[in-house]
C-alpha cells in the first residue's frame, strides 16, 4: 500500500510535465520499443539452477499455454476494479501458505543424513529417499550411494546402512525438522538413548550456509564432521563443500581414516 501511495504523489508531482512530454515525443518520433521478450520471474520463490531447470521444462511450458489460452478478454476497467479488489482481500505473498504456514522467501538447499541398521536397512533408506521427495514445499534433488558403516558410541549392535540426501526446499529449518521427525515416526522410530539402534535416522546436516542454535536444532550438525558415514556419501554428491564454521568435508573425511565405511550400491 506505501508503494500506491507514493505512484499517486509522484504522479500529482510530475501531471504538469506531460504537455512537455507530448511536445517532445512529436518533435523527435515515438520511442522505439524493444523486440518483446519473455516476462521477468515474479519476486516471490527464488529457485536453484536446478529446480529453475525444471520449472523450463516443456510439459511446463504447455501447462502455462494452456492456461493462458483460456483467460477472457481483457475489459480495462472491470481489470482495474478486480486487481483493487484483490489487492484489499489478499495476504501478502510471505503469508500465503497451505495449512497456514508462512512461505519462505526463497527455496535453500538443505542436507539431510539417513541411517537404519534395524528391519530391512537397505529398504529402509530407500523408502526415506522417496518420502523425502514427498515433503511439502520440497524436492529431493540428488541422492548419494548407500554405505556400509561400523557403529559408533555403542557397539553391540547391528551395521548401520547410511546416505545423504539433497533437498531443495522452501521451509525454514524448523519446519523441515518436523518433517523429518514425522518420517521417522511412520517408520517406527523410537528413541530409547543415544546411538541406540534405530529403523530410521534423519539428521539435518545442513541447511544453506545457515548457522543454527536452538534447543531442538544445531545446524550444522555439531558431530557431523567426525562421523565418516556422514562425509563420505555428503562429499560424494557435493564435491567441494565447505560446513559453516568448520571447514571442508573433504578434509574432514580424510581425517576419519580410522572409521571403515564400504560403499554397497549406486
Amino acid at each position: 500500500m506505501r508503494q500506491a501511495g507514493h505512484h499517486a504523489q509522484a504522479h500529482r508531482h510530475h501531471a504538469g510535465g506531460l504537455g512537455d512530454a507530448a511536445a517532445l515525443r512529436a518533435a523527435f518520433g515515438a520511442p522505439r520499443v524493444p523486440p518483446g521478450r519473455g516476462g521477468a520471474l515474479s519476486h516471490g520463490l527464488r529457485f536453484s539452477r536446478i529446480a529453475r531447470r525444471e520449472r523450463g521444462s516443456p510439459r511446463r511450458a504447455r501447462s502455462l499455454v494452456a492456461r493462458f489460452s483460456e483467460r477472457r478478454p481483457r475489459n480495462a476497467q472491470g481489470d482495474a476494479a478486480s486487481r483493487d479488489r484483490a489487492a484489499q482481500a489478499s495476504p501478502a505473498p510471505a503469508e500465503e501458505a497451505a495449512g497456514g504456514g508462512r512461505l519462505s522467501a526463497r527455496v535453500t538447499l538443505a542436507y539431510v543424513a539417513i541411517g537404519s541398521n534395524l528391519g530391512r536397512p537397505v529398504e529402509q533408506v530407500e523408502q526415506a529417499f522417496e518420502d523425502l521427495g514427498s515433503i511439502a514445499q520440497t524436492v529431493l534433488v540428488k541422492r548419494s550411494s548407500l554405505y556400509r558403516s561400523k557403529p559408533l558410541g555403542y557397539a553391540d549392535q547391528p551395521p548401520f546402512v547410511n546416505a545423504v540426501a539433497l533437498l531443495d526446499t522452501a521451509l525454514p529449518p524448523e519446519g523441515l525438522l518436523d518433517a523429518l521427525q514425522a518420517i521417522e515416526a511412520r517408520h517406527g522410530r523410537s528413541r530409547s538413548f543415544a546411538n541406540a539402534p534405530r529403523t530410521l535416522d534423519l539428521d539435518l546436516l545442513l541447511y544453506g550456509d545457515a548457522v543454527v542454535d536452538q534447543p531442538r536444532l544445531v545446524v550444522p550438525h555439531p558431530r557431523m564432521h567426525l562421523r565418516a558415514f556422514v562425509l563420505q556419501p555428503l562429499v560424494e554428491i557435493a564435491a567441494g563443500i565447505a560446513i559453516p564454521g568448520i571447514g571442508a568435508a573433504q578434509a574432514m573425511l580424510e581425517q576419519c581414516g580410522d572409521q571403515s565405511v564400504e560403499r554397497i550400491s549406486g
